[in-house]
């Protein structure tokens, strides 16, 4: 019975965890409307003062702002599947 509680308790956390553990690089090309939408090495990501930044960064009305050029980590927030993904976390590289 324990063994059952412990295994749907585990099950529950992962099911619910939408964060991705999978670690994302890539270098600031420029950041649009509002600083809300910030392209990345082609790619374009949602950000805003829910993301989590790490590091000495400038933070705008509506989230982090970052220089062109800055070399970013971040991971993904999974949940908003078909939309444009939400950096749940990141930091910057040297």
């Amino acid at each position: 019975m324990k063994l059952k509680i412990i295994l749907n308790t585990i099950f529950l956390l992962i099911s619910f965890s939408a964060v991705s553990a999978e670690i994302y690089e890539g270098v600031v090309e420029r950041q649009i409307q509002g600083n809300k939408i910030i392209l990345i090495s082609g790619g374009q990501y949602f950000i805003d003062h829910t993301s989590i930044i790490r590091g000495m960064v400038k933070r705008g009305e509506t989230g982090p702002v970052f220089d062109v050029g800055t070399k970013l980590g971040f991971k993904l927030d999974e949940s908003n599947a078909g939309k444009i993904k939400h950096i749940s976390e990141g930091w910057v590289l040297k």
